[in-house]
């Protein structure tokens, strides 16, 4: 039996928001405000997921759904959130059955919702919020099919309803991980924001950064690529039991920034409703350990937290090695506009260092290092040599 408390509530609620990544943000779309209704369309502002299946599943009532949190901060049109409760609630036992059976990776079956009730709430909002969720557990991954790795045919054809109704749209991704983004060629939202698996406290968070009593600060942890074939580790063992790890060293990011592939959203990529600009003072190296200090300043006009990353990219040498990697990274406090921090990142370099017998010693001052996604280059010196 689970004990819950706010401390840990509130440490759950604010783990989530900041887990959360802003992917898109035009047309002043975010935050919204709180005056103003929404309307709300997708099976997972209800059925919202919280964490995996199988081993990776915590047992945790209540699960603030989407749909809560978001009726908790701000307005939602009722009527079509009344119709999508029923729908639920009559549907809830059947579809889970149907979906369960094999405790595959699944996405639930859509509401049948009818252009007339979306041309009902466009009237009535001008803003929408579009839900897209993916279930998973242990065995194997998404499969490269509708309803999974790909957007539904029911899917596909409600967000073209609701992206030529409405002014503004909002998509929403609760995903375990990531799915193909190609439908969006047809039918283009305003703004993207990617939950990820956030927990019981789902909803309280995601509220929390719509209305922008949070401002965004999550990055990718993954590469989102064009298509399922851009990734080196994809092969025709994709969706099986069976893996083979072909792509060596070049894994992630490392394939993609090492030989120049096009992406959709990069790794360690992440928007905020704030600015930020970043002044690298000189590194300094002492025995293997070089520090990296940048001081980070908000430029906006919202409070917010900035991840600075640093990257490593070592000499070329008689091993392979990737373009670069990432080597650190570390969170600032809360800034208020227009105030700044200096974060400090330690990189031990002999965690980086690759040996070769009998070669010559590699030299680390001529290795640059790189702070955030923007890739300020930095130049450590002094160094020290490694074998």
């Amino acid at each position: 039996m689970i004990t819950f408390n706010q401390k840990n509530l509130t440490l759950a609620r604010r783990a989530a928001a900041e887990g959360m990544v802003l992917l898109k943000n035009e047309h002043s779309t975010l935050p919204l405000c709180t005056d103003r209704p929404v309307a709300l369309f997708g099976r997972d502002q209800l059925d919202t997921v919280k964490g995996g299946g199988g081993s990776a599943n915590v047992w945790a009532v209540p699960v603030v759904s989407f749909a809560e949190g978001i009726e908790r901060q701000g307005k939602v049109y009722a009527p079509l959130l009344a119709r999508y409760r029923a729908w639920d609630e009559a549907n809830r036992d059947v579809t889970r059955r149907k979906c369960y059976r094999r405790n595959d990776p699944v996405s639930l079956p859509e509401y049948p919702i009818t252009e007339r009730e979306v041309s009902d709430a466009a009237a009535a909002c001008d803003t929408a919020v579009f839900f897209i969720g993916r279930y998973a557990t242990e065995h194997f991954d998404l499969r490269d099919v509708p309803g999974e790795y790909r957007i539904s045919a029911e899917e596909q054809a409600l967000l073209t309803l609701v992206t030529k109704h409405f002014k503004k749209t909002l998509l929403v991704l609760n995903l375990p991980g990531l799915m193909d983004l190609s439908f969006l060629e047809a039918c283009p939202t305003d703004a993207i924001l990617y939950t990820g698996l956030p927990g019981m406290e789902a909803g309280n968070a995601l509220a929390d950064l719509l209305y922008g009593s949070v401002t965004p600060c999550g990055k990718l942890p993954d590469t989102w690529a064009s298509t399922l074939a851009d990734y080196p580790s994809h092969s025709e063992d994709f969706g099986t039991n069976r893996i083979v790890y072909r792509e060596g060293i070049y894994m992630g990011y490392r394939y993609f920034d090492t030989f120049g592939q096009d992406v959709v959203f990069p790794f360690g990529f992440g928007l905020s409703y704030t600015d930020f600009s970043y002044d690298v003072l000189p590194v300094t190296v002492e025995n293997t350990v070089a520090t990296v200090r940048v001081r980070v300043t908000n430029r906006g006009k919202y409070s917010g937290r900035e991840v600075v990353q640093c990257y490593l990219s070592v000499p070329d040498g008689t091993l392979d090695q990737p373009r670069q990697v990432l080597c650190g990274f570390e969170k600032t406090a809360l800034l208020a506009p227009t105030e700044s921090e200096t974060v400090t990142v330690r990189v031990d370099l002999l965690d980086f260092t690759s040996i070769v017998r009998r070669a010559p010693p590699i030299f680390w001052r001529r290795a640059p290092i790189s702070c955030g996604w923007a890739d300020i280059p930095v130049i450590p010196q002094p160094s020290v040599p490694f074998a």
